[in-house]
């Protein structure tokens, strides 16, 4: 295949050198019939990068027309030599071809509708046995409308088939490029199930496939699992996995952590280090023991980083704490929650933290329930006049099971709540007694504008933080400042005296998009600089958050806010949470948006409760919802101090 042109896409880097080679081949074909089917996909391939507008920036508009003119007659001789081969020659040189070239012959065909040249046995031999062959004309809508009962049956008789559903219908698609696959419109649900089923009792079936089909999310539209296909998959994926880890060869990297909380005198109230190559937490019990009144709940700041001083919480899932290799390994379904290595380490760390904060508070004859509830009902109502009904807690000899079971409720109680306030200026129970019903992470925000949100899909925001921010673009990667490993771009300029010249011409156009964009800024002696040090703050915000807390930033930073919605770079919320923080507590609280995560709601709320034996589940349930309702709590007084704010530096418009 080195030998002959590819058809890419316009954001491929290999796009220059098939450019290169399609020049070549024009000239070559001006003096050389097509002699084989390799022959045919090449002129293809080339008619095909100049009909999507590639070109190279070397060709002027004369010499591109011409390219364009001497393969006018490419489409043609290409449907005219497939068609000219008989069923047995072609299936003969179709075998010679790599993949990308069956690829594009089944594309040719597709394109042409060249249904004349192949028969149904043609169909069953090509893809016997060749998973890959199905995908490429499966991706191929007119060819698999055209033979759809050959290929309802090819898919009914081959247990690999189930990889292309959970690739079409659960399966991540990180790659925007990734090319749809069809399914034959008589492809019943039951025939979907039974291919599945068949999957799941062949002799060697893939653990993250299996593991794939445990995340699927039931679409009518789509693909739906019943109870007994489920479970089946579920028991598969955990006795694959013990086989796995039973295994001689399988190589296991323990993650390792400590957590201490010291009575030694003398300590820093946080320390942190790296020992045995696993890290070490130690937290003061005696600066623990001298913090008193809100001091106690804020220590879920300032010592354990749940949430930063802008009070986002900390703990959701970041990809920019995600390792490339890990997430291309990482076997997600589109309905999953991202949670990566880093993600999970921070919230074990967390539980592990609030277990023995709780141990540290119970030797001052106090316990954490007690912080929250002292916050909530005095410190809330003392500063900012809120007017909270009392917090319900178990009682300290309940089960862990009844523990769950009466805490739950309180977090969407008390948003409900706050709700009332937001909507009414007050907490009337019998208004709240006849609201509709709240969830915990649909709390509202008294201002119309508490965050500002990157968008789903906003082109221009997304590339000027993967210039600022992403290792891949390598803006940062330059000379003479190669070895330092900055990291990222905002890191280069904010210490180093970067001189515009020093970018060749391909990273000078990224450049150049964040100078008219209003990012970056030229000297008038070329040094290159963060336009200022609000620009700075907030786009390392939205970068990591996906959001800034709009009351937070001095008036130039919100100044620059309002700059960026007015744009559509950015949109406003006025609720409670931001978009990810919501995500966040809907992988622990329910199923509804991700079918990985804990479903606490369902445990706890909806009768499927784990065994009232299986205390150490409900223990850990119980950490999660005193941490879940710490930082609905920090919220609400987040929000209340920003109405302050807003109200003493401007006529504010509330919810």
């Amino acid at each position: 295949m080195i030998d002959r042109v590819l058809n890419v896409s316009l954001n491929d880097l290999s796009l220059g050198y098939q450019l290169d080679h399609a020049e070549q081949a024009v000239n070559k074909y001006e003096s050389l019939q097509i002699t084989s089917l390799g022959d045919a996909l090449e002129l293809f391939n080339i008619r095909k990068l100049l009909d999507n507008g590639a070109r190279l920036n070397r060709w002027s508009d004369e010499e591109y027309e011409q390219l364009r003119t001497k393969t006018k007659s490419y489409n043609g001789q290409v449907a005219q030599y497939i068609l000219f081969l008989d069923s047995d020659a072609l299936l003969a040189e179709y075998d010679t071809q790599e993949w990308g070239y069956r690829r594009s012959f089944w594309e040719a065909v597709d394109q042409f509708k060249l249904f004349d040249a192949i028969n149904e046995d043609f169909v069953r031999e090509v893809v016997h046995g060749k998973i890959n062959d199905l995908r490429h004309i499966l991706q191929c809508k007119a060819i698999v409308e055209h033979y759809k009962v050959v290929l309802r049956d090819i898919l009914l008789h081959d247990s690999q088939a189930a990889l292309l559903l959970i690739d079409k219908y659960i399966a991540r698609k990180d790659n925007p490029i990734e090319r749809e696959l069809y399914l034959p419109a008589n492809l019943t649900m039951s025939d979907k199930q039974a291919i599945i089923r068949g999957y799941l009792d062949s002799e060697d079936p893939n653990i993250n496939y299996v593991r794939l089909l445990c995340q699927n999310k039931d679409n009518p539209n789509g693909l739906e699992l019943d109870v007994m296909t489920r479970l089946k998959a579920e028991r598969l994926a955990s006795k694959l996995n013990d086989e796995i880890m039973t295994d001689p060869r399988t190589v296991k990297v323990p993650r390792n952590m400590t957590v201490i909380f010291s009575n030694e005198e003398n300590i820093l109230p946080v320390k942190f280090k790296i020992e045995d190559g696993h890290p070490v937490y130690t937290y003061s019990v005696k600066y623990i023991n001298e913090c008193k009144g809100t001091l106690l709940l804020d220590n879920c700041i300032s010592m354990f980083y749940w949430l930063n001083q802008h009070f986002l919480v900390e703990l959701i899932s970041k990809k920019c704490e995600v390792d490339s290799f890990e997430e291309v390994l990482h076997n997600l379904s589109r309905t999953a929650y991202p949670d990566f290595d880093h993600f999970c380490r921070k919230n074990s760390l967390a539980q592990v933290q609030l277990q023995g904060y709780c141990g540290a508070l119970e030797k001052r004859n106090t316990s954490f329930e007690q912080v929250l509830k002292t916050f909530y009902e005095d410190h809330l109502s003392a500063a900012y006049g809120y007017p909270s009904l009392p917090l319900n807690f178990p009682k300290e000899d309940d089960s862990w099971l009844n523990k769950c079971r009466i805490l739950f409720p309180e977090l969407d109680a008390i948003v409900k709540q706050y709700n009332s306030y937001v909507q009414y200026d007050a907490i009337d129970p019998d208004v709240i007694r006849l609201s509709k019903p709240c969830n915990m992470s649909d709390g509202k925000s008294l201002l119309t504008n508490k965050y500002c949100e990157v968008p789903d899909g906003q082109s221009e925001i997304h590339r000027i933080l993967w210039y600022m921010f992403a290792p891949g673009a390598l803006l940062d990667y330059v000379e003479p400042f190669k070895g330092k490993h900055y990291g990222c771009l905002l890191e280069l300029l904010l210490n180093e005296q970067v001189h515009y010249d020093i970018y060749d011409e391909r990273k000078r156009q990224n450049i150049d998009y964040l100078m008219e964009h209003g990012i970056v800024k030229k000297a008038d002696d070329g040094i290159l600089a963060i336009v200022d040090n609000d620009m700075s703050i907030l786009l390392q915000s939205l970068w990591e958050y996906h959001a800034c807390s709009y009351w937070h930033y001095s008036e130039c930073g919100r100044k620059h806010l309002d700059n960026m919605v007015e744009k559509g770079w950015l949109i406003t919320s006025d609720m409670l949470l931001t978009t990810e923080e919501r995500r966040y507590f809907s992988y622990y609280m329910d199923n509804s948006e991700y079918t990985n995560g804990f479903a606490y709601r369902n445990h706890y709320a909806h009768g499927s409760t784990p065994s009232v034996d299986d205390e150490r589940t409900h223990l850990n349930a119980y950490l999660v919802f005193l941490r879940m309702l710490a930082i609905i709590i920090l919220k609400m007084e987040d929000d209340l101090w920003c109405a302050s704010r807003a109200l003493s530096t401007s006529s504010y418009d509330f919810n």
